[in-house]
């Protein structure tokens, strides 16, 4: 049964990291089984860099690249994540399907804000979904481009809105975005020129967002959205808003006022709504 040794999981106890901090071979001596147990199936890998040396673990799986389907990067604080992603270099993946990077110890305010370097530059990669965690990579850049889904938590420091529109531009796929973050601070970074200057994604269909409060203040969700001009979105999903917040978004963008209300809207009303194709709203308010 090849498949139950498809999903690797590279971490310890904490003990063990304590007491084997040198000896990584031993935490890692049942590796070389489940690799030939799992014969030439798809591989599912997460590494726990704060629990063993990363450099060590993809020693004995790098020549097994081409087989990997998801990656799980964790780090003990974003801090970590530089020296780590170089080790990936031009790595031959071109079944990787998805990758997510996360800084475990995430704590409001602590985010990456230099971009990383680039990684998983093989031109054959193929990434359809990437999740990142409380870290920046650089945008528009390998493997950013030819992506279905972008989860971003945490990342906030978004780029200048110019880099931001080219990179949307160059990611003709992306059908669902994924926002949980401090919208203000995002709003900050991008510095919009005007309300005119929109940036249009026209396959996604699917929008969630989720405010981050590090200061007890008004979230601009409406101007967030504005950004973007939204044709095909179908399926618009908002976390942790404030009533006030989210009648500026109805009004904003032609949304019933009582978000319940939505399956009685009618044609006319859907027709002059900024989001004329979306088909579902769920809305969760403070």
């Amino acid at each position: 049964m090849p498949t139950v040794w498809t999903h690797l999981h590279l971490s310890r106890s904490r003990e063990a990291s304590r007491r084997l901090k040198h000896a990584v071979g031993r935490s890692l001596d049942w590796l070389a089984i489940y690799l030939a147990r799992s014969g030439k199936l798809p591989l599912h890998i997460t590494i726990d860099s704060s629990r063993i040396p990363i450099d060590s673990s993809l020693k004995p799986l790098h020549q097994y690249s081409s087989r990997w389907q998801t990656l799980i990067v964790l780090v003990s604080h974003v801090g970590n994540v530089p020296p780590i992603l170089p080790l990936f270099g031009a790595m031959h993946t071109p079944n990787l399907q998805a990758l997510t990077i996360a800084s475990d110890l995430y704590r409001e305010g602590i985010v990456s804000y230099e971009p990383m370097l680039p990684f998983l530059t093989d031109p054959a990669t193929r990434l359809s979904s990437v999740h990142l965690y409380g870290v920046y990579l650089s945008w528009n850049s390998p493997p950013m481009t030819h992506i279905s889904t972008l989860d971003l938590r945490y990342t906030t420091r978004w780029p200048a809105y110019p880099n931001l529109k080219t990179f949307f531009a160059a990611s003709p796929a992306l059908t669902t975005l994924v926002v949980h973050d401090d919208i203000n601070a995002v709003l900050r970074h991008v510095a919009q020129p005007s309300p005119q200057s929109v940036i249009k994604i026209p396959s996604l269909r699917s929008l969630q967002i989720k405010t981050l409060r590090i200061r007890d203040t008004e979230s601009k969700v409406a101007a967030f959205m504005s950004i973007f001009a939204l044709p095909a979105l179908e399926h618009l999903e908002m976390k942790d808003l404030e009533p006030k917040e989210w009648l500026v978004v109805a009004k904003t963008f032609g949304l019933p006022n009582n978000p319940r209300d939505f399956d009685l809207w009618t044609t006319y009303a859907r027709s002059t709504s900024r989001f004329p194709s979306l088909v579902s709203l769920d809305i969760a308010m403070l």
